[in-house]
């Protein structure tokens, strides 16, 4: 059993993660210069690494890829959390 000494800083790093990605249940402006760097990397990766295609192709591959982890990402964040959260307490 983990002491209660642990769970203040844990309830506050939950507060800190909420406020700063979350707003009122709405995705914050911070996670879009996240998610364009993500972006930029795997274009990148995937034109070195599907060097048989064209880039454009790997591009839109990465684009592809990239907007499926995004919007499965907003949709599992908060259960996920919240289960987290639950199990721990």
């Amino acid at each position: 059993m983990m002491p209660s000494s642990f769970f203040s800083p844990l309830a506050r790093i939950q507060i800190f993660l909420e406020s700063f990605f979350y707003a009122a249940d709405r995705i914050s402006p911070r996670l879009l210069p996240a998610e364009l760097v993500i972006l930029l990397a795997e274009a990148a990766l995937y034109m070195w690494l599907f060097r048989d295609c064209s880039k454009r192709k790997a591009a839109l591959y990465a684009l592809a890829a990239n907007l499926a982890s995004f919007l499965l990402g907003l949709y599992l964040a908060k259960p996920v959390w919240k289960f987290v959260v639950n199990t721990m307490l």
